[in-house]
This record gives C-alpha cells, structure tokens and sequence, in this order.
C-alpha cells in the first residue's frame, strides 16, 4: 500500500488526533501482513539550521513510522538519511545510473562507524594519558623531563617508548598540560 500524508489524513495533518487516527488505520494493513509505505514532504522553506528533514505536519508522524527516509538531490547525487526504530541514523549518498539503476557512492554509517572507532582510540589514548601524569605526580617529584621519561620506560608499566614519552612530557605535550603546577621538575 503507498499513501500520501497530506492526501489521506481526514483533516489537517497538522492535527494530532486526525494523524493518530490515520495511523491507527495504517497498523491495520500492517497487522495484516501488508507492508505500508507512508509519503510525507518536509518543508521547502529554509530555517536557522537549513532545510529540515523531518515531515511537515504533527510530530505524531515521526513517532508514528517505523523508519523515515529523507531523500534529497545533493550536487548530482541522491541523498537518503535513514532513521528510525532500532537503526542508528545513517546516509546513503547514491548516483543514478539508467533507468532506476542507483549506484552507493558513499556509505555514510561505515563514515560514522569509523569516526566512533577513532574517538574510542582518542578516548584510550587520553586515559592513558592521564595514567603517565598520575604515575610522574607519584613518583617523579623534582626529576627532569628526561630523568622522568626514562623512569616511565624502566617502570615497564607504559608500553610507549622513551622519545615518544619525552615528547608528552613537554610543556606542550598532552601529559605536560595535565601536569601544569602539580609537577615540580628538576
């Protein structure tokens, strides 16, 4: 079944209960077994943040859907942002070919997928981070940045090497920033 939104809510699709009472009639169809895709538009007119990809009307309808694709034409691509129930929000950046023959240029979820990989390895490495300044506050009162970059190498608890810890330890190193007026280097 495919419906348009603004064709077959009996009254305003601005309206609560009239888009509740339609949906209520699409879970029907659903019941069913019969798959339903519901056609919405969103706004033509631009805001503070840019178009919007939400569906004009109530927001009864983003609650309603399963899932929503917002498709737009971006540059000579197809854009479709996906969201919805049990799917993290990605984009699928596609370019038509013949017919109705698309083609995934850009997967924009492997996009973010990689992004949230990076941030955990930013995230270990500023743990780590914190670890160093813990251990030199510890135990390298009044050494110097090389004196103590060599006792975190000969602790063997720091898989880092003596340059590379050397280099944190600076002034403007990660460590060095942590251990502003709390270490007191010789």
């Amino acid at each position: 079944m495919n419906s348009l939104v603004t064709q077959a809510i009996n009254g305003s699709f601005n309206d609560d209960l009239a888009v509740n009472n339609f949906f209520d009639g699409v879970r029907k169809f659903v019941r069913a077994g019969i798959p339903v895709v519901v056609v919405g538009h969103s706004s033509s007119k631009s805001g503070q943040y840019g178009k919007s990809d939400q569906p004009m009307g109530s927001s009864a309808i983003v609650g309603a859907v399963r899932h929503r694709i917002f498709v737009k034409r971006s540059h000579g691509f197809v854009i479709l942002k996906v969201a919805g129930n049990h799917v993290k929000p990605f984009e699928l950046k596609l370019r038509h070919g013949d017919g109705a023959v698309f083609e995934v240029v850009e997967d924009v979820a492997y996009e973010v997928a990689k992004l949230e990989k990076q941030q955990q390895r930013q995230a270990r490495t500023l743990d780590e981070n914190r670890r160093i300044a813990e251990w030199v506050m510890e135990n390298c009162q009044g050494m110097s940045r090389r004196a103590a970059a060599q006792a975190l190498v000969d602790s063997g608890e720091f898989t880092l090497g003596f340059e590379s810890l050397r280099r944190k330890l600076g002034s403007n190193g990660p460590v060095g920033k942590l251990l502003v007026g709390k270490w007191v280097s010789g």
